[in-house]
């Protein structure tokens, strides 16, 4: 559940600058996009993956489950998925919310350093900067490729 609130939080972002397709909130909510809500995997899982995060079986090293990818492909909107308990969600929205403080402001949760803090959110943190690195890796894979398919068409104008 937290991977896919790291994507829910940070995804849309990134896809729109990668320019993939990532779910909306706001769109699939308004009347008329009921085929969106379909294919984003709002109300149930989709024909197609909606999203990937780092797979949690093997944390991104590859395994059967991820089929050694290391990305498990996920079949239903972000907000799905974190609805889909909604005791769980609260508590995961206050996490990404007490981790947004710490990333922005260098707040932690309770008073002291990292080790004062409960290990469950250490061991949270440790999942969210993994989740945020596999949508940063995402990005910047984009941006490289792209650059390499302008290098190569440069050269291939320069060599006319």
């Amino acid at each position: 559940m937290i991977r896919a609130a790291v994507a829910k939080v940070w995804g849309p972002s990134v896809s729109k600058e990668i320019e993939s397709r990532m779910p909306d909130c706001t769109k699939c909510r308004r009347p008329g996009f009921e085929e969106a809500r379909v294919t984003w995997g709002c109300d149930r899982p989709a024909q197609d993956a909606v999203f990937s995060a780092t797979c949690a079986y093997c944390a991104g090293a590859g395994c059967e489950e991820c089929e050694q990818t290391g990305n498990k492909l996920h079949k239903q909107c972000p907000s799905a998925v974190i609805a889909q308990d909604s005791a769980i969600s609260l508590d995961v929205r206050t996490l990404l919310e007490a981790y947004r403080q710490h990333d922005a402001h260098g707040i932690l949760p309770a008073p002291g350093a990292l080790l004062d803090q409960s290990a469950s959110y250490v061991a949270a943190v440790g999942i969210i900067d993994e989740e945020r690195g596999h949508w940063e890796k995402l990005r910047s894979d984009h941006h490289r490729q792209k650059m390499e398919r302008s290098t190569t068409k440069n050269q291939a104008k320069a060599g006319r």
